[in-house]
């Protein structure tokens, strides 16, 4: 049996060289490293992979691959497996120069002018039928607008009625209570003499 050759896929990471100190660890923890330890100075980190657990120490880089997962590569080797991924430089964002903003004013004013021309065109060709339609559709609307603004307005009068109801129907029935009660009171202490 005979060994076949296989070549690595090309498999796009993110990575950040390990500088120590625990702001980059904190930094790296809210990004979901999980890692075991810390020593005193902040030089070495043990970090939790799907693998167990790797140190990582000043210059290696820990990476973060598809899926989430984190692992540690080191310092020397790193350079050999992995390159800085750059867009290609057709998909770059150029700074336009005042020529190209200008001639894209042009064409936009150009767009604005036929869409407007075509617009006035349309409507002129609209026959008087069609037009009265529109008009109809554009009042029956409004109509219905008007309508539910005092709709809504009518409501709002009514809510109104009824909680000063409401109120009034409260002192009143508070104000025949205590008028009861007094009554009541004065009668029981002429009644008492």
């Amino acid at each position: 049996m005979a060994f076949q050759k296989y070549t690595k896929k090309n498999i796009e990471v993110q990575a950040i060289q390990f500088k120590g100190g625990l702001e980059q660890v904190q930094e790296l923890s809210d990004k979901g490293l999980k890692f075991v330890s810390l020593n005193d100075d902040n030089t070495l980190i043990q970090v939790k992979t799907s693998v167990g657990e790797i140190n990582a120490t000043i210059g290696d880089y820990i990476l973060l691959g598809m899926n989430g997962e984190f692992t540690v590569c080191k310092e020397n080797d790193f350079p050999k497996l992995y390159e800085e991924t750059t867009p290609p430089k057709d998909t770059q964002v150029k700074n336009p120069d005042s020529k190209t903003i200008f001639n894209f004013a042009l064409l936009s004013i150009t767009i604005v002018i036929l869409i407007s021309a075509i617009s006035i065109f349309s409507y002129s060709s609209m026959n008087k039928k069609n037009i009265s339609k529109i008009v109809d559709i554009c009042y029956q609307e409004k109509i219905e607008k008007e309508s539910k603004q005092l709709l809504a307005k009518a409501q709002i009068e009514a809510d109104e009625i009824i909680t000063n109801a409401k109120k009034n129907a409260k002192e009143e029935a508070e104000k025949t209570f205590r008028e009861e009660m007094t009554r009541i009171t004065n009668e029981r202490i002429r009644s008492s003499k």
